[in-house]
């Protein structure tokens, strides 16, 4: 892959730090996945909430066409502003930072009625909820702006090196974050029912912090994979796949190298998967 010039160096506040900011602004993210989940047609593997990451807006947004209306509704990471974009172009904000959750799924579907997608005013919520935080308990959010800041600087990083790796991928399908998980990644079809999935999550049960990952499906019985670049491990428990820990890309400083750093892990981990699913 080439130089990115856009990329931005990582690592202010350290990975370790985001973690009460990634819980908050995961259950902001199901507030546009919800109106996908209500106004969209519904798919079998629930794609019709999955979001995507706009360069444009900062923010992982959700198309919505319903009676012949098409809308943009999204939350921008940096700051915790939920986004309702029109079909013209026009964008209305509704900063969540001091409000509640109820307050952002009022007005979002306040915004989207009155555009004519909705008629009854309300969304219908997502039965997989993610980790417990006060938000979700009614409490109003409290942001760490720098913090959210770096958040939505591993994200941007993240979606410009899947789509580019995307772009260079025969079987790589399109850059989507699911919002159950909260991972931004590409899945690799190498053959029916044999894929690589590649993504980073800003952090789950395995990792507090942001990481990368590479994982073969289905996973090898006995798995003797080949070596990793850029400082990757293999993780083992519970799960098997390649992973570079945000602690350990941040060590090298300037958004460059971290990029470089980023690009020889991803595609280490991508040939030592596809050697296990084809032995």
């Amino acid at each position: 892959m080439t130089a990115d010039p856009n990329w931005q160096a990582l690592g202010k506040p350290p990975p370790h730090s985001l973690v009460d900011t990634r819980l908050a602004l995961h259950w902001g993210a199901q507030i546009p996945a919800d109106a996908g989940r209500t106004l969209n047609p519904a798919a079998d593997d629930d794609s019709h909430t999955n979001l995507a990451w706009s360069h444009e807006l900062g923010a992982l947004v959700r198309e919505l066409r319903s009676r012949g209306v098409l809308a943009r509704v999204g939350l921008r990471l940096a700051d915790a502003g939920l986004l309702v974009v029109a079909e013209d172009g026009k964008t209305h904000e509704f900063p969540l930072d001091g409000r509640t959750l109820e307050d952002g799924y009022r007005w979002a579907a306040s915004q989207l009625a009155h555009l004519g997608l909705a008629s009854d005013g309300s969304l219908t919520r997502t039965p997989n909820e993610p980790p417990e935080h006060p938000l979700s308990a009614g409490e109003p959010l409290r942001l760490d702006a720098a913090a959210a800041a770096e958040l939505s600087r591993w994200y941007a990083n993240s979606a410009a090196l899947l789509e580019r790796l995307v772009e260079a991928t025969p079987g790589a399908s399109t850059v989507r974050c699911w919002p159950h998980h909260f991972d931004i990644a590409t899945l690799i079809e190498l053959a029916p029912g044999r894929t690589v999935g590649v993504g980073m999550t800003p952090g789950d049960g395995s990792y507090p912090e942001p990481y990368w990952y590479v994982t073969p499906y289905p996973y090898p019985e006995s798995p003797r994979p080949g070596p990793l670049d850029g400082g990757g491990h293999w993780h083992r428990e519970g799960w098997f796949g390649a992973v570079l820990e945000g602690d350990a890309l941040v060590a090298t400083a300037g958004a460059e190298a971290q990029r470089e750093r980023t690009d020889r892990f991803v595609r280490s981990a991508v040939t030592a998967c596809r050697a296990l699913l084809e032995c």
